[in-house]
């Protein structure tokens, strides 16, 4: 696959996130929440990575990916990495 294209789902996949939180009515305490879990997934990830040798790089790209998805987030980069050996 090209960088474009994961890029773009990528970016659709943003897009409807923020569509949804917007629409909850409730968007700050929805954005807050996906932060908070995002950042604890995260969290448990690399603790477990010291057991498993799996971690995900904690830099301003997967933070703010984390923060705005969440758990999914967490999730698609363990995939990413995965897919490519990063």
């Amino acid at each position: 696959m090209s960088a474009v294209l994961i890029c773009a789902v990528l970016a659709l996949a943003l897009l409807a996130v923020l569509i949804a939180f917007l629409r909850s009515g409730r968007f700050f305490g929805a954005l807050f929440s996906s932060a908070v879990q995002g950042a604890v997934s995260l969290l448990a990830v690399n603790v477990a990575g010291m057991l498993t040798g799996v971690t995900v790089a904690v830099n301003p790209v997967t933070l703010t990916a984390v923060s705005l998805l969440g758990i999914p987030g967490t999730i698609g980069l363990l995939l990413l990495n995965a897919i490519f050996q990063i």
